[in-house]
């Protein structure tokens, strides 16, 4: 809802139900894999300082543009410093989580690309972002 308001979408525009219908199964995806990596990191027992947890905060604050602009955008969000830096705790065990699953079982020489392989997926990504432009751009 927040990326089509920035897009200048009614919430309650036919458009926007209909964006909306067409995202529910990656909305629902995106939910059940969340839950699952919630699920994988409580079992791994990983653990977030708070210190760090601090420091990522603070540089969430930079990224918002100050104070002032970060109360405003979890004003407008519905949630509260105390929230969001839960939030950021569960993304940095996330990012842990994946790291530590990553060095273990992906052997790194097949993550290597060529030139060519990142130019043809970079070349495809530009052209669905394109698209999906193209589209919003239409609808309004």
């Amino acid at each position: 809802m927040q990326m089509m308001m920035q897009q200048g979408m009614e919430p309650e525009s036919p458009e926007a139900e209909e964006m909306m219908e067409e995202m529910r199964p990656q909305i629902l995806d995106n939910l059940i894999n969340n839950l699952i990596l919630e699920n994988r990191v409580e079992e791994e027992g990983i653990t977030i300082s708070e210190e760090e947890i601090d420091e990522e905060f603070k540089r969430f604050v930079e990224q918002s543009g100050g104070e002032e602009a970060l109360e405003q955008q979890m004003e407008e969000a519905g949630i509260t410093e105390e929230e969001l830096k839960e939030d950021i705790a569960l993304q940095m065990k996330v990012e842990t989580y994946m790291e530590n699953f990553i060095e273990e079982n992906i052997d790194e020489e097949k993550l290597e690309f060529s030139e060519e392989e990142l130019r043809e997926l970079y070349d495809e990504l530009q052209e669905q972002q394109q698209q999906m432009d193209m589209e919003i751009e239409e609808e309004n």
